[in-house]
């Protein structure tokens, strides 16, 4: 491996990031440990829940009909490899992609002033020169579309 940290690395780093780096580490896992119990078709894992379930997205309806009569199966194969899964919710990943497409009614505005000096202050404040450059990044961007 390179001398580069990775995106979990630097999310670590700082502290406000700590938990979303715990959570995408834990993501991470879910899904090779789902790509090990359900090797037959890719499967993508989209969240886990407090109470337990794993919802995920299959390239079809077909493959996504297929997990469902397999899923007590799986998810005793999750559950012997240690995951808190408790039962899956499954999705086609058109369905999951539709939903995840959908327009949001109106377009977006300029991120609020109050906002940007927030983004400033947390720049000031990084410890992580890439979250600096990322954004001083967005607040470039914005100011130049006012």
């Amino acid at each position: 491996m390179s001398g580069r940290a990775s995106a979990i690395d630097w999310l670590k780093a700082e502290p406000a990031f700590r938990e979303v780096a715990s959570r995408l580490s834990s993501m991470v896992e879910l899904q090779a440990m789902v790509a090990a119990s359900y090797p037959q078709s890719p499967v993508t894992v989209l969240s886990l829940s407090d109470d337990g379930t794993l919802a995920v997205a299959a390239r079809n309806a077909a493959e996504a009909a297929r997990l469902r009569q397999l899923e007590p199966t799986v998810v005793a194969k999750l559950r012997q490899r240690g995951a808190a899964v408790q039962r899956l919710r499954i999705r086609s990943r058109r369905t999951a992609d539709a939903v995840a497409q959908a327009p949001s009614g109106k377009p977006r505005g300029p991120i609020p002033q109050n906002a940007l000096q927030a983004f400033e202050s947390l720049q000031a404040q990084a410890q992580s020169e890439v979250l600096r450059r990322a954004l001083g990044s967005l607040l470039r961007h914005q100011r130049a579309q006012d």
